[in-house]
């Protein structure tokens, strides 16, 4: 995958990790290519019903979601897809930060807690950051689009996953603060069927 950026951003990516930032006005200029871990075709990718018998034979276990949320002020955050294999959980994102809605931050303590994904065990899955951009800072207008990685493997018996950004934060509520470190929540995704 290649890494485009239009202006501030990221730049270049961790190993696990695939970013495509632009403006989004303009097309997004090709300047760094970057290394992911490749994901299963979309024609290859399963349902969570059929999710716990791919992952009993060793195969990565892919769940579609297609799941939006938005701010009060009208950052976009959506989650395409997400995908556990042997080493890491992969969740393929989409971020438009509004127009005029200032920076935001989606792996701060600041804003509560950093980035996580949390199984239905209580355990945690830290994202593993770009080493640029490890608090995940947008500027107003930009959008992001490519897959966010977090460090596994899975513990045994893991039945579903819950994503986390700037988890304390309010995510109905208004006030600098929440739209420095805007709140979103994702989940429970279903990973067993």
């Amino acid at each position: 995958m290649r890494s485009r950026r239009r202006g501030a951003g990221l730049a270049a990516p961790a190993l696990l990790l695939a970013l495509s930032v632009g403006c989004s006005a303009g097309e997004p200029t090709d300047d760094a290519a970057a290394t992911a871990t490749p994901t299963a075709d979309a024609d290859e990718s399963v349902g969570a019903a059929e999710a716990e018998e791919a992952g009993a034979a060793g195969e990565p276990v892919v769940v579609d979601l297609d799941e939006e949320q938005r701010t009060p002020t009208g950052t976009v955050f959506r989650v395409h897809r997400l995908e556990v294999d042997d080493l890491s959980i992969l969740v393929d994102v989409e971020i438009i930060v509004a127009a005029d809605e200032g920076n935001i931050t989606l792996n701060s303590a600041i804003g509560g807690t950093e980035a996580v994904i949390r199984d239905d065990q209580g355990n945690e899955y830290p994202l593993i950051p770009p080493d640029d951009n490890r608090n995940l800072t947008l500027d107003e207008g930009e959008r992001l689009e490519g897959t966010l990685a977090y460090q596994g493997p899975l513990h045994d018996g893991v039945q579903s996953l819950t994503l986390y950004f700037n988890e304390t934060g309010n995510p109905d509520g208004g006030g600098l603060m929440n739209q420095m470190y805007p709140h979103f929540t994702f989940g429970p995704i279903d990973i067993a069927g």
